[in-house]
């Protein structure tokens, strides 16, 4: 989007920019475009964030472990503006392995460059929103399974978060005054 070079190689942190972030993320559509209207990775990226935000709170985390967990969330999916999701059938099949290499040295350079805290607690609770907010987006934009997801549990009973449905344009802008707000750029 910016025209920056970017080396999948050797991924260079300072070349990753946080429009660019915004606008891929904001242009590819989860679940491969296999749900009832557009929901960009952008608005997923937010909705994960926001959930994030409910679990601290109701795990009463401190104000420098919420900013930790906020920018964690929030970016947790960046590396995708520039690799494309991989969704997670492909990826529990095995048929992702060359490209999880990539992934792996691109998502190192994306939490170098917006400097994500890399404690283990910090990911386990974004990994909980992340598969919250799976359980929230079957309810609100997938048509009904025949059978239920493997690994899918409830929908979260306290959570206010909810499938908008943006426009890529609304997630571009929505993602990066979050971004903004969180202290992530």
């Amino acid at each position: 989007y910016s025209g920056r070079c970017f080396d999948f190689v050797a991924p260079d942190p300072e070349v990753i920019c946080p429009e660019d972030v915004a606008h891929g993320l904001a242009h590819q559509c989860r679940f491969n475009g296999q749900c009832l209207r557009y929901y960009s990775v952008a608005e997923h990226s937010y909705l994960v964030a926001k959930r994030a935000v409910e679990i601290m709170v109701l795990n009463q985390w401190g104000p420098e472990d919420q900013a930790a967990g906020k920018a964690a969330a929030l970016m947790h999916d960046a590396p995708e503006a520039y690799i494309g999701d991989i969704v997670t059938p492909l990826r529990r099949a095995g048929m992702a392995s060359a490209i999880q290499v990539v992934e792996a040295k691109v998502t190192a350079a994306v939490a170098q460059r917006f400097h994500l805290d890399a404690r283990p607690e910090v990911w386990d609770m974004v990994r909980q929103a992340d598969l919250d907010l799976l359980a929230i987006e079957q309810r609100d934009i997938m048509a009904p399974a025949p059978q239920p997801w493997p690994g899918l549990g409830e929908v979260p009973v306290h959570s206010t978060v909810k499938v908008i449905g943006m426009s890529p344009q609304q997630a571009k802008q929505t993602f990066l005054r979050t971004a903004h707000h969180y202290g992530v750029v």
